[in-house]
């Protein structure tokens, strides 16, 4: 097998959709695109984030077995006690990533962001400081149509719908507390709104024992529903969920697979915590703190600096960066 390099949100356009973001930004949009490509694949540093991940609230109303929020007991160790991102630090962020020309923001990390109340107004506020691409991944049970409504109207530009599951019997195991039904007709009621391709619509599939069976299944059954359908990549949590490995893979041993996102990226957390990726094991390695330094400073900054040089020999040493890297399903 060769060589790949990792890249867990993958932002897949439309020709349609590329089209109107060109129209609307010009040459700063295929700049973006063009170096999102060559980060991804560890051959540009970028003196600032081309994408910024927000956890606005460290919650989630699922309880799902190959998430950290299935296992309340290790959760609550990484909790921010912030319940929200207060508006004033949202703002700070806003307002450097403006000054910064930043391409591409996140609602969402290791969240639910529909949990945050007010989640339309802080999309309407990334959407006038003119960042490009805003991204907002949903589990879609919150996502009523006051809500969808608002949120298109914001500006959000790309909805991803994690659902792992084409039947209710399935995602019952995979996504428990959530209701199947209510997330298809979200979903449907959600596309019946768009107007020119905004925002994309993604549904989301990580292939684990419990649904390896329907991954046809799922591609053909949301095919007409959304742009794209994502089959993404298990990763072992810590030993908690080894179970759900896929039977016909083997984990990452040789790190097959490398890793990008200290090229591409910054996890802001609710207490201005920063983390290089947002993966689990990310919650481990906080690289700085925004109430003390700026965006730029922390993605300038030493550690950042040398995550990025060891990543491009292979050489995942920091924090739980190896843990991360052998425990993902080939």
């Amino acid at each position: 097998m060769t060589n790949k390099v990792l890249e867990k949100i993958e932002f897949k356009q439309t020709d349609e959709f590329e089209n109107i973001q060109i129209e609307k930004f010009g040459d700063r949009y295929k700049q973006y695109r063009d170096d999102w490509e060559k980060a991804s694949q560890l051959e540009l540093e970028t003196d600032f984030p081309l994408y910024i991940m927000l956890e606005q609230t460290y919650k989630c109303n699922l309880r799902c077995p190959s998430c950290i929020q299935g296992y309340q007991d290790i959760a609550k160790e990484y909790n921010t006690n912030t319940s929200v991102m207060s508006m004033e630090l949202y703002t700070k962020i806003i307002e450097e990533a403006k000054d910064n020309n930043l391409a591409s923001l996140s609602m969402h990390v290791n969240d639910e962001p529909l949990l945050v109340k007010n989640i339309e107004d802080r999309i309407r506020l990334a959407s006038e400081a003119n960042i490009m691409d805003i991204i907002m991944t949903t589990n879609g049970v919150l996502l009523n149509k006051k809500k969808a409504h608002k949120i298109i109207e914001a500006g959000v530009t790309h909805l991803l719908f994690s659902l792992d599951s084409a039947d209710k019997e399935t995602y019952d195991k995979v996504r428990p507390g959530g209701d199947f039904e209510t997330v298809v007709k979200n979903i449907e009621y959600t596309n019946s709104l768009r107007n020119n391709m905004f925002p994309i619509l993604r549904a989301s599939f990580v292939k684990s024992s419990l649904n390896e069976h329907q991954v046809d299944y799922f591609q053909e059954y949301f095919h007409n529903k959304v742009d794209y359908v994502d089959i993404q990549t298990f990763g072992a949590y810590k030993n908690l969920n080894n179970n759900l490995k896929p039977t016909d893979s083997k984990y990452n041993e040789g790190n097959i697979l490398s890793c990008s996102m200290p090229y591409t990226r910054l996890i802001i957390r609710a207490n201005g915590d920063v983390l290089p990726c947002c993966s689990f094991y990310g919650y481990d390695l906080v690289v700085g703190n925004v109430h003390k330094n700026s965006i730029k400073e922390i993605w300038n900054n030493k550690i950042m600096k040398k995550l990025r040089k060891d990543f491009k020999n292979r050489d995942y040493s920091i924090g739980k960066c190896a843990e991360c890297m052998k425990n993902l399903a080939l």
